[in-house]
């Protein structure tokens, strides 16, 4: 049963398979068409309508399908009904509809179909189940069909579509009824590109010696050479370029499945194209690839990275990667714009490992993680905290009023069947004691929530000797290399930037009073609501440690 205060919101959600059916078809028109006669005829109100333009329902990767689903799991929810045309536009994934229909229920969300109308009762949800198995059945019986027309349009040395390498275009060679046969040539603008970039792998620019990746973007970039977007050459597309058989004539089709995975050989069609690098200069490149590589014995290289992932290049604002040097002996932290695109893409720092993550310990340990100044760094969070908590107290008094007087209502209606008063079996007594049971039980469960905040809450209001004695236990419990620094860190700090005169370390007070509390295992705070402190301007700090 749906309950709402107003008539029942729908959210329709349309959808379709390719962006070309969204441009051409008359399919989401008709989907809308059919979702409103649907709400007009039970005098339901259209809340919101979600297109997807396309994409695949066999999967949640769908922008607006994820969009549709946060909103509908909000509190409170902002409609009741989610509405399709049939379930296959929800999805063609029996376990995938399943899941999200369950998840939807526990919001009080009901997923209905405009041309397939089944009930609720077991019966029905099995008649659902067995809708859902069938548009399972039938997408991958027509991937399957696809896939092999697709293949065989491949064999017969045809293009398939999709963009064509560097160096190449495609053009129409033949018709056959309505369609429209392509295949490869080679691009007369690109062809002397892709031969210069071969030429410095094999001997660089004078013929003396041959050029790196790193050396060859940065050749490149020197003489303004770029790729069709405007953009620097990055050394993973050079090397991409450096590794496709394309080049000597070998382009092939079908390498790769859905997910990324590689396909079995017997799978993979090669088709003839064009060729523009012979293979002998082709094996000579992949010759020299191959001897630049080195192996790294698992578990040589120390203990992972602590800031891999949240460290930021102040010159260029590009992530800091780990690089290994001397055959792994040694990793820096270094700018992964300059390692993708060289000098030209940014002058940015690279910096031992150990010493920087040796920095930011030292300056933790010995500067940040002083008892009394943070025990006044953290005073207005902390006031106001305790403000926060006693609001939600008054609050879950309220409530518990309110719960109370409902159950009062409730009880006066069993008391009065027990003095004779009244009949439940009659009509009238029977609907208004169900809807108070549902008005008790709603009133319950916002107050039972209340509670569940409020106890949350309560670890949250930390008073001073508590900060004292976990920033003691935290200076303690952190060394370098361990878990206990990376969580400390991650909690603490939003993001590290580094340039050569200083490192900067970012963050709120929140976070920071968090992740201290929890470095110094006080008591239980696994379930503590740190989001309820908000942080705003004035709670946000930059600290720097500067480097000689």
């Amino acid at each position: 049963m749906l309950y709402s205060d107003g008539p029942t919101r729908v959210a329709f959600y349309l959808r379709v398979s390719t962006a070309r059916q969204a441009q051409y078809d008359v399919s989401l028109p008709d989907q809308q068409r059919e979702c409103e006669i649907y709400c007009i005829l039970r005098k339901y109100e259209i809340a919101e309508i979600f297109i997807e333009q396309g994409a695949s329902a066999t999967n949640d990767r769908r922008p607006e399908f994820r969009r549709m689903i946060a909103a509908a799991t909000q509190s409170p929810r902002p409609f009741e009904v989610i509405a399709v045309h049939s379930f296959s536009r929800f999805f063609r994934d029996h376990f995938e509809l399943e899941y999200y229909v369950r998840k939807l229920e526990r919001n009080g969300v009901k997923l209905v179909s405009v041309t397939q109308e089944i009930g609720d009762d077991p019966m029905h949800v099995m008649m659902r189940q067995v809708i859902t198995l069938f548009d399972e059945y039938q997408s991958k019986e027509n991937s399957k069909h696809v896939s092999r027309a697709l293949r065989e349009n491949a064999r017969q040395g045809f293009w398939c579509g999709s963009t064509p390498p560097f160096g190449y275009r495609v053009v129409e060679v033949e018709r056959r009824g309505d369609q429209i046969k392509k295949k490869l040539v080679i691009d007369d603008r690109c062809e002397h590109f892709v031969r210069l970039v071969y030429r410095l792998a094999l001997s660089g620019p004078d013929g003396r010696k041959p050029f790196g990746l790193k050396r060859i973007a940065n050749y490149l970039h020197e003489r303004g050479h770029r790729t069709p977007s405007g953009a620097l050459w990055a050394t993973g597309q050079l090397h991409r370029m450096l590794t496709r058989r394309t080049y000597i004539g070998e382009h092939p089709y079908a390498q790769r499945a859905k997910d990324g995975s590689l396909n079995p050989r017997s799978e993979v069609v090669v088709v003839a194209v064009p060729a523009i690098i012979s293979p002998e200069d082709f094996e000579a490149v992949q010759s020299l690839l191959r001897s630049r590589r080195f192996n790294i014995q698992p578990n040589t290289l120390g203990p992972s990275p602590m800031l891999k992932g949240f460290i930021y290049c102040s010159e260029c604002g590009a992530r800091l990667g780990v690089k290994n040097a001397e055959r792994g002996r040694y990793r820096y932290y270094t700018c992964s714009r300059r390692g993708r695109y060289g000098p030209a893409g940014c002058s940015g720092v690279s910096m031992r490992l150990e010493a920087l993550e040796g920095k930011i310990k030292n300056y933790l340990t010995k500067r940040l993680l002083v008892p009394e100044r943070l025990v006044k760094l953290f005073r207005p969070i902390t006031d106001s905290q305790r403000r926060i908590f006693e609001d939600a107290q008054m609050e879950l008094h309220s409530l518990q009023q309110v719960e109370l007087r409902s159950g009062e209502r409730l009880k006066a209606v069993y008391d009065a069947n027990e003095n004779g008063r009244v009949k439940l079996g009659e009509a009238t007594i029977a609907h208004q004691l169900e809807e108070l049971t549902e008005i008790h039980a709603r009133h319950r469960a916002v107050a039972d929530d209340a509670r569940r905040k409020l106890k949350r809450l309560a670890k949250t209001v930390v008073p001073p000797q508590i900060i004292e004695r976990a920033t003691g236990e935290a200076r303690t419990s952190i060394k370098l290399g361990t878990p206990a620094l990376k969580r400390m860190l991650r909690t603490s700090f939003e993001r590290i930037e580094v340039s050569s005169r200083q490192i900067r370390l970012i963050g709120s007070k929140p976070r920071l009073l968090q992740a201290v509390i929890q470095a110094g295992h006080e008591d239980d705070t696994d379930d503590a609501d740190w989001q309820s402190m908000r942080a705003n301007d004035e709670d946000r700090y930059v600290m720097s440690i500067r480097l000689e």
